[in-house]
């Protein structure tokens, strides 16, 4: 899973890097957080464009379905999510509760 996430992070830097021409934003769509987010992220900050996140869902609750909430792997996705998430430069969403809870919850706006 690990060298799956890894090999698709470095095939998005590439395309998103070296395979577009320069955005002036990246919208990218969550789930999936992993790596999309932290892809989209260092991207942005290399090509000088802004990022915003258009939350559908949270990964770490698809995840934890198969999973169960209290997995490792759930957790460090629930992290990596909230983290990488807090960092774009925007954000919107489909309902009024997700709103709510990334912006109570997660210090998203």
């Amino acid at each position: 899973m690990l060298l799956k996430a890894a090999i698709q992070f470095i095939i998005l830097i590439w395309y998103l890097c070296f395979k577009i021409p320069r955005p002036d934003v990246f919208i990218v769509q969550n789930p999936p957080s992993v790596p999309t987010l932290a892809a989209v992220k260092l991207a942005s900050g290399l090509r000088g464009a802004k990022s915003i996140v258009d939350w559908h869902n949270f990964g770490y609750t698809l995840l934890g379905l198969s999973h169960g909430r209290s997995h490792i792997i759930v957790k460090i996705y629930f992290w990596f999510e909230k983290h990488f998430g807090r960092m774009a430069d925007g954000a919107f969403c489909v309902t009024k509760a997700m709103k709510h809870e990334l912006d109570k919850k997660w210090g998203i706006k």
